[in-house]
């Protein structure tokens, strides 16, 4: 920040306080990925974990299943 004195109509010294403009690239960068991946799970493009599906218990054969096709 940077100190502006200015003075007032009675005379008095007015400081003023106004950020210096610095562009830092790391939090720019920052910035942008967080509101990408907010915005992604807001819109709901993030896979999200799968549930789990029925598993096959360790003492059981895999299942096989046969599809028959019939042409005409």
């Amino acid at each position: 920040m940077q100190a502006h004195g200015r003075a007032d109509q009675l005379g008095h010294t007015l400081t003023v306080l106004r950020p210096v403009p610095y562009h830092d690239p790391d939090a720019e960068t920052l910035r942008l990925f967080v509101a990408a991946t907010v915005g992604a799970l807001l819109a709901g493009l993030v896979p999200r974990r799968p549930r789990p599906g029925p598993q096959p218990r360790s003492d059981e054969p895999p299942r096989v299943i046969e599809l028959t096709v019939a042409r005409s």
